[in-house]
């Protein structure tokens, strides 16, 4: 039977939760280094023996090196989005409640990530499919 009783639990008891989207975040991370380090592998001639940037114009021509930006530009927010939500602390309710997982944050944090992979992912695919 319904009572019409509300009760505030403000996601408290959910560390479990954040630690996990913490340890996800930084291993999305690295799993994304390892993509930069492959594209730019790809646009270096003396290890991929094929034209710098895969350009196919006049020497000089850029290709896709700035694919090469974006992808570390979306590597450096994820580095952002990567640093532990868990490490935080708050006390609120006058004292009552002495600590917060912070897990709504961690599912942000975890959301702009695995945005950011996708643009490393979506240049590192690009580069190589261009050849």
């Amino acid at each position: 039977m319904e009572t019409g009783d509300v009760y505030h639990h403000g996601h408290f008891a959910t560390s479990h939760l954040a630690l996990g989207l913490d340890h996800l975040r930084a291993a999305v991370h690295h799993v994304a280094e390892l993509s930069t380090a492959r594209l730019s592998d790809l646009v270096e001639p003396d290890l991929s023996g094929l034209p710098p940037f895969l350009a196919d114009g006049p020497a000089g021509s850029s290709g896709i090196m700035i694919l090469e930006y974006l992808a570390h530009d979306a590597l450096s927010q994820m580095r952002h989005a990567a640093a532990p939500v868990t490490l935080g602390t708050a006390v609120i309710s006058r004292g009552l409640e002495d600590h917060a997982s912070f897990s709504t944050q961690a599912a942000h944090a975890t959301t702009a990530a695995i945005a950011s992979y996708r643009t490393v992912l979506a240049c590192e695919l690009v580069g190589a499919v261009r050849p």
